[in-house]
């Protein structure tokens, strides 16, 4: 955090495109002025802290659906419903199944050409 101290009709720049003049100063305030292109969105702290709790509430589920939500299925609204896999990725019993077939001959025979003279 750059910390600075400017006059009245001072300003600090941000980059190339983003200037901060100081206005005026009365006790307890600071009036800033801000040129910015359009593009640069400019946010006072406590509307954006207000912003992102509506949007944090919004996204929520009201309560009677997180009731029944968690009544059926025992589960809350951020909860993953994807079950993990109960079988691994191989499945070692089967290599043991096709070594069974092999050896008993149940899995039929590849039989060779005879080479060509």
């Amino acid at each position: 955090m750059l910390v600075t101290y400017r006059r009245v009709g001072e300003s600090v720049h941000i980059d190339d495109t983003i200037e901060i003049f100081v206005l005026a100063v009365t006790p307890g305030k600071v009036k800033l002025g801000i040129r910015a292109p359009e593009q640069v969105r400019i946010t006072r702290s406590a509307l954006l802290l207000t912003v992102q709790e509506e949007n944090a509430s919004a996204s929520r589920p009201p309560a009677h659906v997180e009731a029944a939500l968690t009544y059926f299925t025992g589960r809350k609204s951020g909860q993953s419903i994807v079950q993990p896999s109960p079988r691994p990725a191989r499945f070692p019993g089967d290599q043991v199944q096709r070594e069974d077939l092999r050896a008993s001959g149940s899995a039929g025979s590849v039989q060779e050409a005879p080479a060509a003279k």
